[in-house]
């Protein structure tokens, strides 16, 4: 009787009695036969569970912090999956008799605190960041003030929440609950991923013309060999693979999936595989623009230098293009899929390359750019964009190494 007194559901006892006559209170209690209890929970366990599981699912670490005393706290902390045992409780009175040492030893195995004080819940704060956590802090009660400003992101619900703990907040939840904090974190790990993908096609590309131009250098000074592009094609490239482009980055459609992404430790925007991989593909993409180049220069029985110049510069912009794809694709996309998550941008890229071949079929523009009409470049245009889009995505040697 005793322990269900200290649940946090409410409990009423049952009792039978029958009397043709009225009855006091205390007659009622001296002679009614108990049948037993029924409880009532004071909370829709079931949803939470699924939150805080979701939360879990994406690598967080879930703490509670209950204003109900310690059995009570016990038990909501096993209903919702965060404990097993009572010694991932602390208490009060245990925080109180512990020093700064003994408190960083304990925190780490402690998942839930009954009733602890203001300067309890800061230093829980504290400790979780000595311990290299990113602390977030869910705040109601003004209680909660020195938690928060001591978090590194204070959040609170507009639904339950005081003013006071509002004011406090760094970010307050309009909709959806605790559920919204969740699917931030999701949204900000996959733009962290789109962003860190787009980086990387814009860095291999500028380094593309690099490479391509230093080639074209040695060549030319050292077998007498013509510049494969000129400065009119290294601006022209430029326009529509860096500068058009960048009208339609940022627009990717979030999918906000835990089971496609997992928690991983915080890498740097681009880590060092990725900086290998941007200079291997950069390599890649220029030698076949020099290679279709030296081809149509050393095959061509008229040797056309405009005719090499634009099947260099039509294989360099359709190869850019077409590597953006395997910059920013995720290992369980298929390439069809990505092709469609950015609209805004595929249909840039179309923009693009329908602009550059229009312009080779328009004599002004011919004339203006020094470019032709391609005939058999086609193929050999093709078979590069076709061998760039069956590449490993990080062409670096060990890529486990940073996703792990």
């Amino acid at each position: 009787l005793k322990y269900m007194q200290n649940t946090r559901d409410m409990v009423y006892g049952v009792a039978t009695i029958y009397s043709d006559v009225p009855l006091n209170p205390s007659e009622v209690q001296g002679t009614s036969t108990f049948l037993g209890f029924i409880g009532f929970s004071v909370t829709d366990t079931d949803e939470t569970k699924n939150v805080i599981k979701s939360f879990l699912d994406t690598g967080l670490k879930v703490i509670l912090i209950s204003e109900s005393n310690e059995q009570s706290t016990t038990d909501l902390a096993k209903e919702l999956g965060l404990i097993h045992t009572r010694n991932s409780v602390g208490t009060r009175d245990e925080l109180i008799n512990l020093s700064t040492q003994e408190f960083d030893k304990e925190v780490p195995n402690w998942n839930a605190y009954s009733q602890p004080t203001q300067e309890q819940r800061r230093d829980i704060v504290l400790s979780l960041k000595r311990h290299n956590h990113s602390v977030g802090y869910l705040g109601q009660y003004s209680k909660d003030q020195r938690a928060m400003i001591a978090a590194n992101l204070a959040f609170a619900d507009t639904s339950y929440a005081t003013h006071f703990a509002q004011d406090h907040a760094d970010c307050l939840i309009v909709d959806k609950g605790f559920k919204a904090v969740k699917d931030c974190l999701l949204y900000a790990r996959e733009a962290y991923n789109n962003l860190s993908g787009a980086l990387r096609w814009c860095l291999s590309c500028t380094l593309t013309q690099f490479f391509t131009v230093i080639f074209g250098l040695i060549l030319s000074r050292a077998f007498n060999f013509e510049m494969p592009l000129t400065l009119t094609h290294i601006i022209w490239i430029q326009l529509l693979t860096t500068m058009l482009p960048t009208i339609g980055l940022g627009y990717d459609r979030i999918s906000v999936n835990v089971k496609q992404h997992l928690p991983r430790r915080v890498t740097l925007l681009i880590p060092k595989t990725a900086v290998f991989d941007i200079v291997c593909r950069s390599f890649v993409i220029s030698l076949m623009t020099i290679i279709h180049f030296l081809v149509v220069t050393t095959t061509s029985r008229e040797s056309n230098l405009i005719d090499a110049q634009t099947a260099a510069c039509t294989t360099l912009i359709l190869a850019q293009i077409f590597s953006y794809f395997q910059c920013v694709r995720y290992p369980w996309e298929s390439l069809f899929k990505r092709m469609f998550i950015n609209i805004r941008l595929f249909f840039i890229f179309i923009l693009a390359i329908g602009i550059h071949v229009s312009a080779m079929y328009i004599e002004p523009m011919q004339n203006v750019l020094s470019i032709v009409p391609l005939q058999q470049e086609w193929i050999i245009t093709g078979l590069c964009c076709i061998i760039l889009l069956l590449l490993p995505l990080n062409l670096a040697i060990n890529p486990r190494k940073e996703i792990n």
